[in-house]
């Protein structure tokens, strides 16, 4: 019995976040009508095909991929999994499955400093 609780608040959650992702998540829709899932957030921690992603409100997803899951980087250039690092920022869209897991359809790589303000010189 927890163990079905605990996926319907899982799935509860995730439907919570999709409604308020905005226009984002409409437009990845858009982009791919056969997802149903699309979150951003930092890598945690990486294995073989799956990884851990902190959205930054507090709640960890796990994110699976194989070799039918495209990975680029913000600017369309091909990636890898050996860019799918601790601490990289990600974009994933795919599958909500049972588990809880969301199956990766692709992964896009944020640039590294990508938000980072340049450093003003001190007097």
């Amino acid at each position: 019995m927890n163990k079905h609780l605990g996926r319907r608040w899982l799935i509860l959650v995730a439907i919570s976040i999709l409604c308020f992702a905005g226009p984002r998540a409409q437009s990845a829709r858009a982009q791919d009508q056969s997802s149903n899932f699309d979150l951003e957030g930092k890598i945690t921690q990486q294995a073989k095909g799956k990884l851990t992603v902190d959205t930054g409100q507090g709640i960890l997803f796990h994110v699976t991929f194989d070799d039918k899951t495209s990975i680029v980087r913000t600017d369309s250039s091909p990636g890898s999994e050996q860019d799918l690092k601790v601490g990289v920022k990600i974009h994933a869209i795919g599958e909500l499955e049972d588990s809880g897991e969301i199956k990766a359809q692709k992964i896009e790589i944020e640039a590294a400093g990508k938000s980072a303000a340049p450093a003003s010189p001190q007097p």
